[in-house]
């Protein structure tokens, strides 16, 4: 089944794989199983890319290494890290729209994963110093506290992971810094490479998914692809498109597909969208398509739609407007 979706194009990818952890999130004890999985498969499995993690001089450059080649060995997860002068965050997303349960398992088997490999490269425990999670892992807490000794606040905007300075600041164990920096052009050239191929407009998408309920500024979006805003502006322009016109696809692609999971609340869906209540999803959703998101919903299970597979229904939407 694995060697089937990785045949696959890159946004069926993404889909396949969150269609496939939603189903065996609904396991009993999903998530506890999720820390075992995560647990028993470290970084160093992604192959020349793990190097990174295993050579980076701390565990601060060990974390930024892993958001920032992730997308390159691992399909519909993204990873975003940001550093103050007191923390550093890891945050969890993803590339397409991905049910309640997926997210759950998914953010149990990264968290598990992270954990161990920073106990590896530190040589000791316990080096979460928080975690910030969305509404998808409540009721996980007691899983948790069992496999990692946190309870986790469960009504954030995203899944993030975070490390206290003094835990960044430990060296790594096994470090070689020019091993690293050599590791890092290397990667960085992959990700060039990749970038050639594909339109800015995808890449863009893609970032905007993976932070749903808090998209990045056009700022913010334009320095993580070494552009100006106005570079940014000009070339999506080119693509026939806007960043506003993406994010508002974005938020169509991502409602009507989670419309589908009966499983999920009208105020959950909200919630994950990013609105401040039921209301203002309620309004944006009928000026994208001109129903009201319960009427989208009876209407799509009228039609005896398939179960929620994490796939998109916007045929019948309209063009949306702000």
């Amino acid at each position: 089944m694995i060697n089937r979706i990785m045949e696959s194009g890159r946004d069926e990818q993404h889909r396949k794989i969150a269609n496939l952890f939603t189903t065996l999130g609904r396991l009993p004890n999903a998530v506890e199983l999720g820390f075992q999985i995560g647990a028993r498969v470290p970084v160093t499995a992604y192959g020349v890319l793990s190097l990174g993690a295993l050579t980076a001089p701390t565990v601060g450059a060990a974390l930024r290494f892993i958001a920032d080649v992730h997308h390159l060995a691992v399909p519909l997860v993204d990873c975003a890290y940001a550093e103050s002068a007191s923390e550093g965050r890891l945050t969890i997303g993803f590339r397409c729209p991905i049910d309640c349960a997926g997210e759950a398992l998914i953010v149990a088997v990264c968290t598990a994963a992270i954990d161990a490999e920073i106990a590896r490269r530190s040589g000791r425990s316990g080096n979460i110093a928080r975690l910030e999670l969305t509404p998808s892992s409540k009721g996980a807490e007691t899983s948790y506290r069992k496999c990692l000794s946190l309870t986790p606040n469960t009504d954030g905007k995203s899944n993030t992971l975070v490390f206290a300075r003094a835990v960044l600041d430990l060296p790594n164990m096994h470090a070689d810094i020019d091993t690293f920096n050599s590791i890092v052009r290397a990667c960085a050239a992959r990700a060039d490479f990749q970038v050639c191929g594909s339109m800015l407009k995808d890449r863009v998408r893609e970032a905007i998914m993976s932070g749903i309920a808090a998209p990045p500024s056009q700022e913010r979006l334009a320095k993580a692809l070494n552009l100006t805003p106005r570079q940014l502006r000009i070339r999506l322009e080119r693509e026939r498109t806007s960043y506003q016109e993406i994010i508002r696809s974005c938020r169509i692609e991502y409602a009507s597909a989670l419309l589908q999971n009966p499983s999920l609340s009208l105020s959950q869906l909200a919630d994950r969208l990013g609105y401040s209540d039921l209301s203002a999803f309620s309004h944006a959703f009928y000026r994208w398509t001109g129903k009201s998101p319960s009427a989208f919903r009876s209407e799509r299970f009228a039609r005896r739609a398939p179960s929620w597979d994490g796939k998109s229904s916007t045929a019948s939407v309209q063009q949306p407007g702000l």
